[in-house]
């Protein structure tokens, strides 16, 4: 089984998180639904890391050694944010305002 490499992958977390921001302001998000607990927020320790998780998936799919800007965009685009477009449709209201915490659950 193939084991696709990201090169500089804090560089690549960082092309992430401005990615996303912008897509929060796209849609006119509250910017905590950045942060943990939020939506955009794309893992649960609020690190892209699922991001990252898709492209390399795309990598050993399309039989890659390296993950490419091109399959992040991939998982960024198409996947992500066109996850969020649709859910946006639907709770729109929801996600408009700030982020609750969920009950039980204190910031660290």
């Amino acid at each position: 089984m193939l084991a696709p490499i990201i090169n500089d992958p804090e560089r690549v977390l960082t092309y992430i998180v401005i990615n996303l921001e912008k897509i929060r302001e796209d849609y006119g998000l509250d910017p905590t639904q950045i942060s943990r607990y939020g939506f955009l927020n794309a893992n649960h320790h609020a690190k892209p890391a699922s991001i990252l998780r898709v492209a390399l998936a795309l990598a050993r799919a399309k039989d890659v050694n390296v993950v490419s800007k091109s399959l992040i965009d991939v998982a960024l685009k198409e996947y992500f944010e066109w996850n969020l477009g649709y859910i946006y449709k639907i709770w729109e209201d929801l996600l408009k305002g700030p982020t609750p915490i969920p009950l039980g659950l204190k910031e660290e």
